[in-house]
């Protein structure tokens, strides 16, 4: 099983990435605990996910191919 990850904002800044896959992630909470391990900054960092573009809590179970973002707040006007 493979999900693709999108970073945007402050956290491309974190990852110094724009994507990454992965494999064998079966939840949004298992996701983000490979993440933090990877990249502690990011767990220090507030943000929402979106799986397939809708926003989801992080018992969201995953499926091959979703496409996961991860959005920090927005600002400006």
């Amino acid at each position: 099983m493979k999900i693709k990850i999108l970073f945007f904002a402050s956290l491309v800044e974190i990852s110094q990435l724009k994507e990454l896959e992965i494999e064998d992630c079966t939840s949004l909470s298992a996701l983000k605990s490979v993440l933090a391990s990877r990249y502690p900054e990011i767990d220090k960092t507030t943000y929402s996910i979106a799986v397939n573009q809708e926003i989801n809590p992080p018992s969201t179970m995953l499926k091959d191919g979703d496409v996961v973002a991860l959005l920090p707040p927005f600002s400006g006007g």
